[in-house]
């Protein structure tokens, strides 16, 4: 953001600023199943609310903010291993839709839009067989020691 004030004969002001505003509905909220291991992520409060009641589900608060368009992600469910996957890949949700032990979840919806300045990491832990989303440079770079492999920035957000 730049400021501008001019004291010439006829003070004026000028101001050059980017403002980004919020609103809840794109707040993406993470949550962490215990038992499963697996991170579920969701703009939803109604499914933040559902979850956060079960025991099993902690949630861990919002992770970041995305814009309201842009890149859809969408979710998957895997009937086998029953984990999500988040995508923008229109040929990777066609090619995990044709395997049919895929599921789109969220009614087909965009779970997120990715638009923004800050990269949203993907990882994949191969004995887990999940992935996992972060924002955070020093756990994307921490998380290979521990079986995780960099799948690098996939979406981005604010």
């Amino acid at each position: 953001c730049s400021i501008t004030v001019s004291l010439a004969s006829e003070p004026a002001i000028s101001a050059n600023c980017n403002v980004t505003v919020v609103s809840d509905s794109q707040k993406v909220t993470r949550l962490y199943n215990k038992v499963t291991g697996e991170h579920l992520y969701t703009t939803d409060q109604a499914e933040v609310a559902s979850l956060s009641s079960q025991r099993d589900w902690n949630n861990e608060g919002v992770k970041w903010n995305s814009p309201e368009s842009g890149e859809p992600v969408y979710r998957l469910y895997s009937l086998i291993t029953h984990n999500h996957l988040y995508t923008s890949d229109n040929n990777e949700v066609a090619s995990l839709l044709n395997s049919k032990s895929w599921t789109i979840d969220n009614n087909a919806k965009p779970v997120f839009y990715s638009g923004g300045d800050k990269n949203i990491y993907r990882l994949y832990n191969e004995g887990l067989k999940m992935h996992l989303l972060t924002t955070d440079q020093a756990e994307y770079n921490a998380l290979p020691a521990h079986g995780w492999t960099q799948e690098g920035a996939k979406f981005k957000c604010y």
